[in-house]
């Protein structure tokens, strides 16, 4: 079907199907066709026609050539647009279709569907009033000139030139009041510097337009130009005055007022009174790209006719450097300053300024002389728009390169010319060091000069792992657990493929989803809160939820109190922990057991598939919870997904994981994602293949390369708008948010989760207001919904909008931020059940620079973790402190003694359970704390610090050392008259005595602190050393009671301890007295015993990751094997007394005990356990722990005498050191050992009679006696 187009606004030309008709372009017959065109639906009388066109003829010729010019009209339009020239006898018109296309009717169409817009609503969104101005700028295109401004065909015919400037002053009305609209529209947007370069085009069709004079200046004003605006007003005042010689008019004198009232008050105001929307210049870092095109003039001319030039070159430059999205300063002397990148930011910025500067060189009016100097860096913005460098020494650098150049030169620094390497050729410029000189053309975009980021993308190209991942669920379905971690750099799609899993899964087994997340990292189990909190929200009944998780609970052995506060807490995610824990009846590693209880149960017999996001980021909590699951899950059918960033490295030593690694995309399978990311086809082929190439294989960049080619892509030139880096890509999109961009700063501050409630309070506005700006950021893809209250809570989309949002924010703007918000936290705290501030108000404190307020919050959250049990969330909370002092107060060292101590002993005390008693790290922790530490200050603090010490001293320092430590902390506990602190003295003075071979001591000392227990103190015991002293007491007490030979004692106390312990059902203390129970089996020979009693202390260990108990377990477990006839059990104890170096090296004595008996079951190498009782011997004497040297001399006595068939004097030697030894310490199980062993080596019968009267003298001395076989190690008394 024909298309016919007329042009007319700065160009006169008829087009048939896009091919001009000469016949029918700037002549009259042409003229005649936009004249009918014009008047339809107007039938136009054939008479007046005649005298328009043809008034010097008479009426017969003037018809006459009428006839002729339709006639020409139809011949050259063809048969089809023929038929719309309807010619009657008497008149002619001309019939409109979807065929005939005009500009000035499309602008008076378009000026009559707008005309409502205008007057819409204030509360029009910002989007919505960008789509307006979006509408009116393509308009504004179409006027390019004058209504036949150009035509000269109707010069002569009065009439027809009447008709003519009539036509022109209702289109030029109708192109002003689209300049309004424009106006108005990107007021409501906040971008009003996007139509500075529409209307200084129209002003050059018609500079002394007063009305768009004033529009101009109110638009320059709302964008921050104050100094175009007066720059402007004074030639518009003098072009006035020279032309029609009048002063401005009323808009224009207002202008001037307001004008002279910005500089009075020495800072740029808006003329509108416009709303939030507008853009606001204020301090920011920002990254702009300074543009400097210095001007001379040849100095032989006159001053004036130099001045003259310069002026002219300047207004050339000053509308090309707009019309390129400069911001453009005059600057001192003669030259121009253009800022890219300010007041809005463009990623654009640096392929916008080269090529201004580009084009200004080839563009200079001649006779002057032009050179160009562009850079870029980071600098530090103001509110005042004529200065957006403030600091000015960016500015004065590339000043002062600009002037050092040759005429004609385009000079660009090395960061500019990576960044644009393939826009433009360049090469070295010999008089500036390290710079380039442009010297071609730009060329197209050909490469991607920024690393990937983190946002998922729709799943493609990865069909291979999809496939390995389908295997594994279907091994897991099949019964026997299965374990996955993905791991890729940022913006692989490491979640999307895991959730493509989840697509093939669904149906065929429960898919459920934890997502960890940076800002939760601290929170206990806050992934997993979370999830029931959504699953009790789609239920749309939280009571009914809780109620069947309270059910559940109660299945499981929970009380009903307790697990009605479970299921609330843990459907709830917003409420605070206190509430859970605050009362100590819920027990953190109960909660955990529960939560894996209730994951196994709710499969019933379906499968499971549990995809946890973001393993980086997950929570010690969940981590156990997961730990767990593993350990009790290893049979079920259940597959475990983990998405992690390539720097994670699992903490889990038992955890056994498949690994996938993803790598980028190859180009086949990026074009599948850039397809489905534009399933329109809106981009061109050229785009899709430019944005292949770009996108490097990651699918997060190729993504936002094509989302950006969506929303701001011109068809066929890609690489004008392709931004070249993703991190920068996002805060230009930001940027471009308008008044949305400072609440997503202010949201980015509070974390990547946020309530609206307390964005809009940090914000001091309206909740109402920040959902309706919040709305654009979810439009925009920024921001999503998040948690059970819907509309309540958000979260950004990923982790790295947030980062962009603060990168782009000044530091003293970020800190500002942050100091009201951690006094709305704290405000929120102290309300009635508010939520405990905490580390999260810490956090904010610190950024704040508030930092001894943060220490004090790290440390009272430090504490209260600690007293919950919480231990990894406690450390976490000391270490922040400690850093915070460390590297923030430093120089007000004196002031941080209290603070540091605090920090240090909780540190080291949360460490202490969680590394060990032996680590030299905790030990170091310790020993820096003692420095500060005084007992006249704070005796339970420095008690503390005692008790940190005294328990590394045994492996760090030897037992000399744990005794006087010992004996310190007893002497601060008596001073102070706690008797918590009595009960934790006399512990470990009966601990050490018992390692020191001082059993009566160590009976005494035991003795007193079970005297001074009482059942209420276990929470506060734990509360201050995360185990209970007393409970711990017993279990020494029965190694003491049995090493002094009172096995019957021993074994009784053993019991109670251990009942005790589960009646408490606190973990630690279980795993310390079942694993001593195991041992004492060991000590009385009794493998039956140890076995049971080690298989319950490694259940535990390895459920609750306690290394220290797991391998004592399992190496006494071994020997208590070797010990009923499994002789290759020995391995395994060779195996953890090398482990146990790593663990707790003081311990390692007593393994080589396990060791060497177990050897001995065999057929012992003698050389060999000499060899092992040397080393036991030497680590022995070295530590101290002389309550083993009896046994271990013994063993040695042995090797020597088997080595020499009974006939070493050494041995001898020895045996008699033994039984010494024994004798001192009060241990008549190995003195009898001893004299067994003498008897066994004796030839003398004095001698043998000798030993069979002590034999008997000391059995008198064992109570419960077992027999002389099983002391002789042989078979063993069953209990």
């Amino acid at each position: 079907m024909a298309q016919l187009e007329i042009t007319t606004l700065g160009t006169e030309r008829v087009s048939v199907d896009d091919r001009e008709i000469p016949a029918l372009s700037g002549t009259k017959a042409g003229l005649l066709l936009t004249y009918l065109v014009a008047e339809s639906p107007r039938r136009v009388p054939r008479r007046e026609l005649a005298e328009l066109f043809w008034p010097e003829l008479d009426s017969n010729n003037a018809r006459v050539n009428l006839r002729q010019g339709l006639f020409q009209i139809r011949r050259h339009l063809g048969d089809t647009l023929a038929e719309n020239l309807q010619a009657a006898t008497r008149d002619v018109g001309f019939r409109l279709d979807d065929r005939c296309h005009a500009d000035f009717l499309r602008i008076t169409a378009e000026d009559t569907s707008l005309a409502t817009a205008y007057v819409a609503p204030p509360e029009t969104s910002p989007d919505d009033a960008l789509n307006l101005a979006d509408r009116e700028l393509a308009r504004l295109e179409l006027y390019q000139g004058h209504f036949l401004a150009t035509d000269a065909v109707a010069e002569g015919l009065p009439r027809l030139e009447a008709w003519v400037r009539q036509q022109r002053d209702v289109q030029w009305s109708h192109a002003r009041a689209s300049v309004e609209r424009l106006h108005e529209y990107l007021r409501r947007a906040g971008e009003p510097e996007r139509g500075i370069r529409e209307m200084r085009r129209l002003l050059d069709l018609a500079p002394a337009d007063e009305a768009l004079n004033a529009v101009f200046l109110r638009t320059l004003l709302l964008a921050g130009q104050p100094a175009r605006a007066e720059e402007h007003y004074r030639r518009v005042e003098q072009l006035l005055e020279e032309t029609d010689g009048y002063a401005p008019g009323p808009a224009l004198t207002e202008i001037r007022e307001q004008l002279e009232r910005a500089r009075d008050e020495g800072a740029a105001q808006r003329t509108d009174r416009a709303p939030a929307s507008a853009i606001g210049l204020r301090q920011e870092r920002r990254r702009l790209v300074l543009v400097v095109c210095d001007l001379r003039a040849p100095e032989h001319l006159d001053i004036e006719e130099q001045w003259e030039r310069i002026r002219t070159a300047l207004e050339t430059l000053d509308a090309l450097l707009l019309a390129h999205h400069g911001h453009v300063v005059r600057a001192p002397g003669q030259g121009l300053l253009a800022y890219f990148g300010y007041p809005a930011g463009r990623e654009e910025a640096m392929m916008d300024a080269v090529r201004a500067a580009w084009q200004a060189l080839g563009t200079a009016p001649s006779g002057v002389e032009l050179r160009a100097a562009v850079d870029i860096d980071t600098v530090i913005t103001g509110d005042d728009p004529d200065i957006p460098d403030p600091a000015g020494r960016f500015t004065a650098r590339v000043q002062a390169i600009a002037r050092s150049l040759r005429p004609g030169i385009l000079w660009v620094s090395p960061e500019l010319r990576e960044n644009l390497e393939g826009f433009f050729e360049f090469q070295p410029w010999r008089g500036r060091p390290g710079g380039f000189r442009v010297i071609e053309d730009p060329g197209p975009r050909d490469r991607v000069d920024a690393r990937p980021a983190t946002r998922q993308a729709p799943l493609a190209g990865r069909d291979a792992e999809l496939r390995r991942l389908r295997g594994e669920w279907d091994r897991a379905r099949r019964g026997g657990s299965r374990w996955v971690l993905i791991q890729g750099e940022a913006g692989m799609g490491k979640s999307r493929l895991a959730r493509g899993l989840a697509e093939q899964v669904d149906g065929h087994g429960v898919v459920r989803a934890l997502k960890c997340r940076e800002d939760t990292a601290r929170q206990l189990l806050a992934p997993v809160r979370q999830t029931l909190g959504r699953w009790a929200a789609t239920r749309n009944r939280q009571v009914a939820a809780e109620r069947l998780l309270r059910r559940l609970l109660q299945r499981h052995g929970e009380a009903a109190e307790k697990a009605a506060a479970i299921a609330g807490w843990l459907t709830r995610p917003a409420t605070p922990d206190h509430e859970l824990f605050g009362s100590g009846n819920v027990d953190r590693d109960h909660l955990l057991d529960a939560l894996v209880d209730l994951t196994l149960t709710g499969m019933r017999g379906r499968a499971l598939l549990l995809i946890v996001d973001d393993l980086h980021w997950m929570d010690s909590a969940t981590s156990e919870f997961l730990r767990r699951l593993h350990h009790r899950s290893r049979d079920g059918a259940l597959m475990v997904v983990f998405t992690a960033r390539m720097s994670y490295r699992s903490e889990w030593r038992d955890v056994e994981m498949e690994s996938i690694v993803l790598q980028g995309l190859d180009n086949a399978a990026a074009g599948h994602l850039v397809a489905a990311l534009d399933p329109g086809q809106a981009l061109p082929r050229a785009v899709r293949d430019e944005l292949v190439a770009r996108g490097e294989g990651v699918p997060l960049f190729l993504e936002e390369l094509t989302r950006f080619a969506l929303e701001h892509g011109h068809p066929g030139t890609p690489g004008d708008e392709l931004p070249p880096g993703l991190n920068n890509l996002l805060i230009a999109r930001m940027e471009q948010l308008g008044p949305a961009r400072e609440l997503a700063r202010a949201a980015a501050v509070i974390g990547r989760d946020f309530s609206v409630n307390i964005l809009a309070r940090l914000l001091e506005r309206s909740t109402d207001h920040g959902r309706q700006q919040l709305g654009l950021l979810m439009r925009k893809g920024f921001v999503e919904p998040a948690g059970a209250s819907e509309g309540s809570l958000f979260r950004f989309r990923h982790a790295l909008y947030r980062e962009s949002a603060l990168e782009a924010m000044l530091r003293s703007e970020r800190s500002r931020l942050h100091d009201r918000l951690a006094d709305l936290l704290q405000e929120e705290a102290e309300r009635p059940y508010g939520t405990p501030a905490g580390g999260r108000v810490a956090v904010h404190l610190h950024q704040a620079g508030r930092y001894r307020e943060a220490v004090t919050h790290w440390l009272q959250a430090g504490e209260q973790a600690f007293a919950r049990g919480m231990l990894p969330e406690a450390a976490q909370h000391f270490q922040d402190a400690l850093d915070c002092l460390q590297n923030d107060l430093a120089d007000s060292a004196s002031l941080n003694e209290a603070d540091t101590l605090r920090a240090l002993s909780g540190l080291g005390s949360a460490s202490l359970a969680l590394m060990g008693y032996g680590s030299r790290t905790v030990h170091g922790l310790f020993e820096r704390a003692a420095e500060l530490s005084r007992p006249e200050r704070d005796p339970v603090e420095h008690f503390r610090v005692l008790w940190g010490l005294w328990h590394g001293a045994g492996s760090c320092q030897g037992f000399d050392e744990a005794a006087r430590l010992a004996h310190e902390a007893e002497m601060v506990a008596e001073r102070s008259g706690d008797r918590l602190l009595r009960i934790a003295a006399s512990y470990a003075q009966g601990n050490t005595c018992f390692w020191t071979g001082h059993f009566r001591q160590a009976m005494d000392h035991q003795t007193r602190a079970l005297e001074l227990y009482q059942p209420r103190d276990h929470a506060h015991l734990i509360a201050r050393h995360t185990e209970n002293p007393a409970i711990l007491s017993r279990a020494f007490f029965a190694w003491t009671l049995l090493f002094s030979g009172n096995h019957e004692r021993a074994w009784v106390e053993m019991d109670r301890a251990c009942q005790h312990a589960d009646q408490l059902d606190h973990r630690p203390t279980q795993a310390f007295v079942y694993s001593f129970r195991s041992a004492l089996g060991f000590f009385a020979d009794r493998p039956h015993e140890t076995l049971a009693a080690s298989r319950k202390a490694h259940d535990i260990a390895e459920a609750y990751d306690y290394p220290l108990w797991r391998t004592g377990a399992i190496a006494v477990s071994a020997w208590a094997r070797t010990r009923l006839g499994d002789d290759q059990a020995v391995d395994i104890i060779r195996e953890q007394v090398e482990i146990m170096r790593g663990v707790m090296d003081g311990v390692s004595t007593l393994f080589r005990l396990f060791l060497l008996d177990a050897i001995r079951r065999g057929a012992p190498d003698p050389q060999e356990c000499l060899t092992i009782a040397d080393a036991a011997l030497a680590s022995s004497l070295q530590r101290g722990d002389r309550c083993f040297q009896p046994t271990i001399r013994l063993q040695r006595a042995r090797s020597l005498l088997e080595l020499a068939h009974g006939a070493d004097p050494e041995g001898w030697q020895e045996l008699e050191r033994a039984r010494a030894d024994a004798r001192e310490q009060g241990n008549p199980n190995v003195e009898r050992l001893v004299l067994l062993e003498v008897e066994r080596h004796a030839r003398d019968p004095d001698w043998r009679q000798w030993v069979a009267r002590s034999l008997r003298q000391v059995d008198q001395c064992i109570i419960g006696n077992p027999g002389a076989e099983a002391l002789s190690h042989d078979l063993p008394r069953e209990a």
